[in-house]
């Protein structure tokens, strides 16, 4: 998507890219507005890209597209480089992998209570972290 849409500004290192994880259907909507105007030539297309970078900085308002830091940090108990593969250029294989996305979801319910549920989260971390290294081991081997 940064190749596509440089007018989109990226501050606190959002990555522009979570864009196409995320689905959002109103930046969808104006993404296959702002192709047909540029496809015609239409003069309209700084108000439409106006109108997709109200939309970018909404979802950060919102907190639906974080930087990339801030995932990265919520999630520092993961091995930074599994298989020797750094940790944020596989992200959205990784949370669209099912077993994982199951895995963190029972992590985040036993964190609304850490101090009692610290065994468990732990457990959840080290099981998240074999699945994180199984998820790359995979990448690697289909290179």
């Amino acid at each position: 998507i940064k190749a596509e849409y440089p007018f989109i500004e990226q501050g606190d290192e959002i990555d522009i890219d979570d864009l196409d994880r995320l689905g959002d259907a109103k930046f969808k909507a104006l993404e296959g507005k702002r192709a047909k105007l540029v496809a015609t030539g239409d003069a309209g297309v700084p108000e439409c890209e106006g109108a997709m970078r109200d939309r970018v900085k909404e979802l950060v308002d919102t907190g639906a597209l974080r930087p990339r830091k801030d995932i990265l940090d919520e999630y520092a108990f993961l091995d930074p480089m599994p298989a020797g593969i750094p940790l944020e250029s596989i992200l959205d294989r990784v949370f669209k992998d099912t077993i994982f996305s199951i895995l963190d979801r029972e992590r985040k319910a036993l964190m609304k209570s850490p101090e009692a549920n610290a065994v468990e989260i732990k457990k959840r971390q080290n099981r998240l972290n074999e699945r994180l290294n199984r998820i790359a081991a995979g990448q690697t081997s289909a290179n």
